[in-house]
C-alpha cells in the first residue's frame, strides 16, 4: 500500500520518501538496542527518559502529588498570614524540598 502511494510522487520524491523511511528503520532499530522505551514495560513505574534512571517509592509520590501539596501549602500560608499578626503578607512562602530524579545523584 505504501509503494503504491509512493509511485505516484516524482522520481525525487520517491528518493525522498524511501530515504526518510530507512532511516525512521534504522532509528526504531537503534532504540530497541539499547531499549529506550522499554524500562517501564515490566511494572509500571514512573522513570526518567534522560537517565533510565527508576523512581522509588517515595519519588514518585514526591512527584505525583507536588500539586496538591503545593496547593495545601499556599492555602496554609494565606490562613496563617491572615490569622496571626506576625506573619508579613509579601512574606516568601516556605519552600519544601521534595525528592526529584537530581536526589539520585547527590
Amino acid at each position: 500500500m505504501m509503494l503504491t502511494k509512493i509511485l505516484e510522487y516524482s522520481r525525487i520524491e520517491q528518493m525522498k520518501l524511501v530515504r526518510e523511511i530507512l532511516q525512521t528503520k534504522r532509528m526504531l532499530q537503534l532504540f530497541g538496542s539499547y531499549d529506550i522505551f522499554g524500562v517501564h514495560e515490566e511494572e509500571n513505574r514512573l522513570f526518567s527518559i534522560a537517565s533510565k534512571d527508576v523512581a522509588t517509592n517515595d519519588i514518585r509520590d514526591n512527584l505525583l502529588t507536588c500539586k496538591s501539596r503545593g496547593k495545601t501549602l499556599l492555602k496554609e500560608f494565606a490562613e496563617k498570614s491572615l490569622k496571626e499578626q506576625n506573619v508579613e503578607f509579601y512574606a516568601p512562602i516556605q519552600q519544601v524540598q521534595s525528592k526529584n530524579f537530581a536526589y539520585f545523584h547527590k
